[in-house]
């Protein structure tokens, strides 16, 4: 398919109450601490099936063993990348995992070849990233963008945190 495809590094849900979502990882599945950040509406270059996007989210980012768990909390009703789960009138469960290819470039057109829609792409700081509708297939989309810098930082500030978690504080600003 492309060259970096079959390493998940992320999954994510959407959730209707952010909150509640991280008290239950964190106290239920022992996955935390989470990095919050909310009302985040500033991603760059924002296109939402072809057209300028926008949505409004909080994003909560913890560490469940070797893979990290994004939760999701809707804040608009603007048609948007979250708001589109599997099945009619699903407000909230598992909506993709992410992936680090070589070449994002490369691998929005493997999956385009495949007849799979790209549903949004814009910038997360400097960190280009893309939504692959694979729902026909998978039943969840798939989330790609390289491995920059400052994504791998992310990740590895998340990662290293679960390592010396005392379980005590839930969450952490990002």
């Amino acid at each position: 398919m492309f060259e970096g495809d079959g390493v998940i590094v992320q999954t994510a849900y959407v959730v209707e109450n952010l909150d509640k979502a991280i008290d239950y990882w964190t106290t239920n599945i022992g996955a935390g601490p989470f990095f919050v950040l909310r009302g985040y509406d500033q991603m760059e270059n924002l296109e939402y099936r072809g057209k300028k996007g926008y949505f409004n989210c909080d994003f909560a980012f913890g560490q469940a063993g070797g893979v990290q768990v994004e939760l999701i909390q809707i804040n608009s009703d603007a048609p948007n990348v979250f708001a589109e789960l599997s099945g009619k009138g699903v407000r909230s469960g598992f909506h993709h995992v992410a992936m680090f290819p070589k070449d994002l470039e490369a691998a929005i057109s493997a999956y385009q070849r495949q007849g799979l829609d790209l549903v949004m792409r814009g910038n997360f700081g400097t960190t280009p990233i893309a939504f692959i509708d694979t729902r026909p297939l998978l039943g969840f989309m798939v989330e790609l963008y390289p491995a920059t810098d400052d994504m791998r930082a992310m990740y590895q500030m998340v990662a290293d945190a679960a390592k010396t978690w005392d379980r005590v504080e839930k969450t952490r600003s990002l």
